[in-house]
């Protein structure tokens, strides 16, 4: 079965957040991923994730997952033909979003 562009990125974060520590954290804000989930009708990329110090409460990371335009060296416009460098920036963009100050997980009340 070949897999999708949006397919791939789903995977490959699946593998690295589901099935392995995350490894995103930033002194108390540390996260377990529950699920990576795609919504096919519209390219969406949905991470639910649990703060270990607040594991009562599910958060939510919203991106799209489908292909985005990048200039060549020559500046032209293609299609990105990397779906698995995509996903690491979305990791990358999750890990942002956790572990910035005042971002991401709130402290609790």
């Amino acid at each position: 079965m070949v897999l999708s562009y949006e397919e791939r990125i789903q995977a490959w974060l699946h593998n690295r957040l589901c099935k392995q520590d995350p490894g995103i954290w930033s002194g108390g804000k540390q996260i377990t991923v529950e699920e990576v989930r795609l919504k096919q009708e519209n390219g969406e990329l949905v991470i639910l994730f649990r703060a270990v110090q607040y594991s009562h409460c599910l958060f939510g990371f919203r991106t799209s997952a489908s292909p985005h335009q990048v200039i060549r060296p020559d500046g032209s416009l293609v299609l990105d033909d990397d779906p698995e460098g995509c996903a690491e920036i979305i990791y990358a963009n999750l890990q942002e979003h956790v572990e910035a100050a005042n971002i991401g997980i709130t402290k609790r009340l």
